[in-house]
């Protein structure tokens, strides 16, 4: 999700990390692969097995983010150098511009 290090001076810096309650399945392990896709209408024709089925979570697929074990690593901002931690904030706040852009340019079809 992550990552755990910087640059510096075309150097690769490997930051302290610590646990964090993953983001994506709020530390559950897993999430629902069909959460809000399904209209009311669309519930109802599924069927009452399905729908019993679906709020009991048995639809459910792993997390792929913690791979099911709730947690993940993050950057430990109190043990980091001051220094480094800003600089891996901007590093990482840069990819995740980078990424969701070319995200939107999946969606628009470029």
């Amino acid at each position: 999700m992550f990552d755990h290090w910087v640059y510096v001076e075309d150097m690769k810096t490997e930051l302290p990390t610590c646990k964090m309650v993953c983001p994506r399945c709020n530390g559950e392990g897993s999430h629902s692969k069909h959460l809000g896709t399904f209209t009311a209408e669309e519930m109802y024709e599924q069927g009452e097995e399905f729908r019993e089925d679906y709020i009991a979570g048995k639809l459910d697929k792993m997390c792929e983010i913690c791979k099911g074990l709730r947690v993940v690593d993050t950057v430990d901002e109190n043990a980091s150098d001051p220094t480094l931690y800003r600089l891996w904030v901007e590093q990482e706040s840069e990819r995740l511009m980078e990424s969701w852009g070319t995200r939107k340019e999946i969606l628009a079809g470029c």
